[in-house]
């Protein structure tokens, strides 16, 4: 199916002519890449699940693809007549193909839990594909026919990683997959050849948003923000960074890949540089580096791209579209083109100037739902003091980026908590650690206060935010595999005796305080239960992240009260657990 475009950008977005056979919707364009020659652009949308394809010289859309259900990624392949996409949605990579002046998907192979990256290897023969929830990287070779047919995308084996991973890249010739923490931290290092983990760094870092070689390669840059532990969410801590800045690492590569710790142990990785992006900065995204040096950075909460002559210089700024979150640049490196998520519409910027010479729609805009609007509110720096973080610093995509901090939701200060998931919230309430508020619209309106402590929010803003916050939904579950169904129903039996007061169905919590023999820095013992739909999802656990695993909340601390769980029971509970 093709849908034909005709649409025209300028510096300023457009309104596209209405077209009986292209209905407003909100796209979401997530990445972009451009085909063999250069001359088009193919995007990639996520609430639509099409590609859309743009003419670079007559800078409009020319053709839209519906291929999937909602994308993630888009490469090119050296054929220059086909693509890989990630289906997010259905859990799946396509093989894209051109065929009678239409983009078809020829293939679907299914992958692991949530897929949202994927890179090739510089010959084109082996695609990786990271799975976020799945906690994996999927390897998958490529036949070296001209034409890619379903029997030339096979599965080739697939490695467990100890982090929900995001963003890659292939260092050394394409010897080293480098793959982020889409959540915390931390860096896992893959021999490609052998498909095997080598070892997994730390930084203090979370969000991993940009990851670039330069020029040399050897050298790792790297976009990310950093919550301090030790601050508090108040104004003066706020005001100056000093809770949570926004910030590019540089870390040389030979110290990286020379030290290989045990790979289910993680050692703090050395940095090189850090450079502070400073005041209205908040949730850096994309990065790229071109063959000369030059860098284009996304800030995805304040909608502006940063450029410089080098990482070390990022000193030109422009307005940029709502959320821009990926960038493509020509061939000539003199153009950057940049995903506005939230706008629908990609911008174009001139990599020597910083300069934003268009904005190119999509498709027919249309006034955004109320959901829509609460989007655009939780994805934006600006409602924060001095623009340096958002709702999703915190709640990364609308989860959690698994830190604690130290906030006046629990009533006071001097006792950081974990930072709870969003998935479900809406249906979980009261909420905050000690059941404060007993309305979603309550949290919504104390959070924007005092933990961004922003701009006192409108009626009409806070319910923006319930709304979208009531879209985030968990994730599938997989069903558990037959061979765990028995261990299964025993855990759920252990579960209903020992755990069902505090953590009652349907949605596994309750609307009362409990003691469960924890207590927090300032004496506090009585906890809201959070949810455990979707736990095994939700690492590190218990209020102050203590157990780092849900196997350490039994095994480690015996909960609750000091349970004696054995070895059997503990692998019982963990299988039911792991079907919520």
């Amino acid at each position: 199916m093709l849908i034909c475009l005709g649409f025209s950008g300028g510096v300023k977005a457009a309104t596209p002519a209405p077209s009986a056979s292209v209905p407003p919707s909100a796209r979401r364009p997530v990445a972009l890449c451009f085909d063999r020659e250069g001359t088009r652009l193919f995007v990639a949308n996520r609430n639509k699940g099409s590609v859309s394809v743009i003419d670079v010289r007559q800078r409009q859309v020319v053709a839209e693809y519906p291929v999937g259900k909602g994308l993630a990624d888009l490469v090119s392949l050296p054929d220059g007549t086909s693509w890989l996409a990630l289906d997010q949605e259905e859990n799946a990579i396509l093989l894209l193909e051109e065929r009678h002046d239409s983009l078809t998907a020829v293939s679907r192979q299914p992958v692991k839990l949530d897929p949202v990256k994927l890179v090739l290897t510089p010959d084109g023969s082996t695609c990786i594909v990271a799975s976020r929830l799945g906690r994996s990287v999927t390897f998958f070779s490529r036949g070296r026919t001209p034409t890619v047919t379903q029997s030339t995308l096979s599965l080739t084996r697939s490695i467990d990683l100890p982090f929900s991973p995001r963003d890659m890249v292939l260092v050394r010739d394409g010897s080293t997959l480098v793959v982020a923490d889409a959540f915390g931290g931390k860096l896992a290092l893959i021999n490609v050849p052998e498909g095997r983990l080598l070892a997994v760094h730390s930084l203090p870092a979370h969000n991993i948003r940009g990851l670039a070689l330069t020029p040399d390669g050897d050298s790792l840059l790297l976009a990310h923000q950093e919550l301090n532990p030790d601050a508090r969410a108040i104004q003066d801590d706020i005001q100056w960074g000093a809770l949570l800045s926004n910030k590019v690492r540089v870390l040389k590569l030979d110290p990286l890949l020379e030290l290989q710790p045990d790979a289910q142990s993680p050692r703090t990785a050395k940095t090189d540089q850090v450079i502070d992006l400073g005041r209205f900065s908040g949730d850096p995204s994309a990065l790229v580096c071109d063959r000369k040096g030059r860098v284009i950075l996304a800030l995805a909460g304040v909608d502006q791209v940063v450029t410089g002559l080098d990482y070390s210089h990022l000193e030109i700024r422009t307005g940029s579209g709502k959320r821009p979150t990926a960038i493509a640049l020509d061939a000539e490196e003199l153009l950057g083109y940049v995903a506005d998520t939230l706008d629908d519409t990609v911008s174009v910027f001139e990599m020597k100037t910083g300069k934003r010479l268009a904005q190119i729609p999509l498709g027919p805009s249309r006034e955004p739902s109320l959901a829509e609007r609460g989007e655009r509110l939780f994805y934006d720096a600006r409602l924060s003091r001095g623009g340096w973080m958002s709702c999703q610093s915190c709640h990364t995509d609308g989860h959690s980026n698994g830190l604690n901090v130290d906030t006046v939701g629990d009533g006071g200060y001097g006792a950081p908590k974990r930072v709870p998931s969003l998935f479900g919230t809406s249906q979980t309430g009261p909420w905050g650690w000690t059941g404060r508020n007993d309305r979603l619209d309550e949290q919504v309106h104390q959070s924007t206060v005092t933990t961004v402590q922003g701009v006192w929010p409108t009626e009409s803003e806070v319910a923006e935010i319930s709304a979208f916050l009531q879209t985030l939904s968990l994730p599938r579950i997989p069903p558990v595999a037959p061979s765990k169904a028995a261990s299964a129903q025993r855990g759920q039996s252990l579960f209903e005796a020992n755990c069902a007061s505090c953590h009652a169905k349907p949605e596994y919590t309750s609307p009362h305080l409990h003691d469960v023999g924890l207590a927090d820095e300032v004496g506090q013992r009585r906890f809201n239960p959070p949810s455990l739909r979707g736990v095994q999802y939700r690492a590190p656990l218990l209020h102050d992240g203590r157990a780092k695993t849900l196997d350490a909340v039994f095994r480690e601390h015996r909960h609750p009260r000091d349970t004696p769980w054995s070895d059997e029971e503990i692998t019982d509970i963990l299988n039911f657990l792991e079907s919520l």
